[in-house]
């Protein structure tokens, strides 16, 4: 009321590291072919950056940690609390939705493999009518009003739900670049290049106990 102190909160910070890492590949590449055909450079460069992101995903989800790699977000997750005896795939995502809740933190987003995600949008009510999806509509994926991200980098049978724009934070110290040269063994004398792409970034988590990791069950 008037004329009283405000509430005070506080937060509680300690000390913690996280890698920095490169992750690149190259493929070589004759000389004469880039010079050319330019058009070649261009898809050689696209096809390059296109496995870089591929590699990011598959360790931001999935990284052990040992030297060179992340620990993903899977290895942080709390593992899921909800049962599995006798629910649906759609019943254990609204129960890991209500345990990132209980944690204090709104979820986000479900990470789910595509093969999962197509058996949730094909599930039907008693009159074929789609529960989750429309086959005319051009929505984004969502389950219990919770957007979707289908990648073959999530292990098929299981999920990642939480809060991620609380839970973690990528850090790009270097964008994907992609270099050509000739100093790589004899390259220079054979009219070769290696076309090299890479990139460096880390992954800070703050909050482990927004992330929740499980099965998927298709009983019931």
């Amino acid at each position: 009321t008037e004329g009283e102190s405000k509430a005070e909160s506080s937060l509680t910070f300690e000390f913690a590291s996280t890698p920095v890492i490169t992750l690149a590949h190259f493929i070589p590449a004759s000389r004469q072919i880039l010079s050319d055909a330019p058009m070649l450079q261009g898809y050689i460069d696209g096809r390059l950056r296109y496995g870089l992101a591929l590699e990011e995903e598959d360790e931001l989800l999935n990284g052990n940690g040992l030297q060179g790699t992340l620990q993903g977000l899977v290895g942080y997750a709390a593992a899921f609390t909800g049962g599995a005896t006798n629910q649906t795939a759609l019943d254990t995502l609204l129960k890991a939705q209500l345990q990132v809740s209980l944690s204090e933190y709104a979820i986000t987003g479900y990470v789910l493999h595509p093969r999962d995600l197509t058996n949730i949008l094909l599930l039907k009510d008693t009159t074929g009518r789609y529960l989750f999806s429309d086959p005319h509509g051009m929505e984004l994926p969502r389950v219990w009003g919770t957007d979707v991200v289908p990648t073959q980098s999530q292990t098929a049978g299981t999920f990642l739900a939480g809060a991620f724009t609380l839970a973690a934070e990528i850090f790009d110290r270097e964008d994907a670049s992609v270099r050509v040269a000739e100093q790589h063994a004899s390259f220079f004398v054979q009219n070769l290049v290696a076309v090299l792409a890479e990139e460096r970034l880390a992954l800070a988590v703050y909050r482990a106990s927004a992330l929740v990791s499980g099965n998927i069950s298709y009983a019931g």
